[in-house]
């Protein structure tokens, strides 16, 4: 299973050196420069897939401990993205609105042109 990269995202070499350090298999220093190389050596991602499948674990382990390790700040950065998110659509919907009034506008121009016998030739804009 390769990550994707929501998992690059949250998962650090700090996460995963603690999964294998308290899997007891190495020392901490090791462990350390195994979770540095998990996300640049194929080999070195083998070797810990391995080991994780020896206790029952697979890369799914890393991430919960990953979340686990950093659910504050996962948290946080949920609520501003949602903060962000809104304002997007604020924005979005005044340029709609904007867009909108302006097309009722000059519906209205044409409509009373048309009445008052004022239409002369319009193009497609309603614009004379």
């Amino acid at each position: 299973m390769q990550p994707t990269q929501h998992h690059q995202h949250v998962v650090s070499q700090s996460d995963c050196a603690v999964l294998v350090w308290e899997l007891g298999t190495h020392q901490e220093i090791e462990a350390e420069i195994l979770a540095d190389r998990w996300f640049t050596s194929e080999k070195v991602k083998a070797e810990l897939a391995a080991l994780l499948k020896k206790y029952s674990l697979n890369e799914l382990a890393i991430e919960a401990l990953a979340i686990k390790l950093n659910g504050a700040d996962l948290e946080s950065l949920g609520r501003e993205m949602a903060m962000w998110e809104d304002r997007r659509d604020k924005a979005i919907n005044k340029i709609f609105k904007r867009r909108a009034d302006d097309l009722a506008e000059r519906v209205r121009t044409v409509t009373q042109r048309a009445i008052d016998g004022d239409g002369g030739s319009l193009d497609q804009r309603g614009t004379a």
